[in-house]
């Protein structure tokens, strides 16, 4: 096979890409010497060729998510992962690191957020707003920025998931007794429209079909949409107990008890252990 070698521009030297030499010879950045010399090839086709059928059979990058592990290939991991190779094996998180691992994912926009917390000084609020503006002058991270933001919003659209960086349980739910489809936003509700599918008690089932009006802590108006509208008469509002003081909950539920009281309906807060037995709360 021959193969295709690329002469540096600077000392004239023949590589096959030039990407390593330029930084560790010339101490130069990619970016650098394409400034100082427009157009020049850093990586062989050879090499480009070489490393997309690697990646291809391997299950690197893009294919990665239709690709199976050969069966080899898990042994192998789960032989070096199990056991005494596992850097957790023998440890357990107390139950105050549980607690506080779970006060903070539900807290990641709020105080125990290190950046949050980091940003109430003045200075780091200036100099991260700094950064900032010098990243997004940059026209090419910028572009990249850009188009990344409009391929995550054609995969949201096309598989119907609107939280694509969330950790719930998320899908559409087709049902056959309400003639709809339903889109669940986490397990919780995915449970909860079992339940409605199946049980004798629950006669219409509905999205919300209004919106509920609130102010925020700051006094900001905003707008809050309960999950469910139960036999024309319960609006049902399902979230987990680590929530409830995360991202204005607590001035959301307080609304929407008021605007049912005052308009004729009933108003019910689903947590665990309500959904635990949803017979006796509907």
């Amino acid at each position: 096979m021959i193969k295709e070698l690329l002469t540096c521009p600077i000392c004239n030297k023949q590589f096959q890409t030039l990407n390593s030499h330029i930084h560790f010879k010339h101490k130069l950045t990619t970016e650098e010497l394409l400034e100082k010399y427009p157009n020049t090839k850093l990586v062989s086709e050879l090499i480009k060729e070489t490393l997309s059928q690697s990646c291809k059979k391997s299950g690197c990058g893009k294919w990665m998510k239709d690709y199976e592990w050969p069966k080899w290939r898990r042994k192998q991991y789960r032989q070096v992962n199990s056991g005494k190779g596992n850097p957790f094996f023998g440890k357990k998180h107390t139950k105050k690191t549980r607690k506080q691992m779970s006060d903070n994912h539900a807290d990641f926009r709020g105080n125990k957020n290190p950046l949050v917390k980091w940003l109430k000084d003045p200075k780091n609020k200036e100099l991260y707003s700094q950064r900032m503006k010098e990243v997004w002058q940059d026209e090419r991270l910028y572009k990249i920025a850009c188009e990344r933001n409009l391929e995550n919003a054609k995969k949201m659209v096309l598989n119907g998931n609107h939280h694509p960086y969330s950790n719930c349980e998320t899908g559409w739910f087709q049902s056959i007794k309400f003639n709809d489809r339903f889109y669940y936003q986490s397990s919780y509700e995915k449970r909860f429209l079992e339940f409605c599918e199946l049980s004798d008690k629950i006669k219409a089932l509905q999205k919300l079909p209004f919106v509920i009006s609130y102010k925020d802590e700051n006094g900001r108006k905003r707008n809050y949409y309960a999950d469910f509208l139960v036999n024309q008469k319960i609006v049902i509002e399902i979230k987990p107990k680590s929530m409830l003081n995360y991202n204005h909950n607590k001035e959301k539920i307080k609304a929407g008890k008021k605007y049912c009281q005052n308009n004729g309906y009933e108003y019910k807060l689903l947590m665990e252990e309500e959904l635990k037995d949803l017979n006796k709360m509907l």
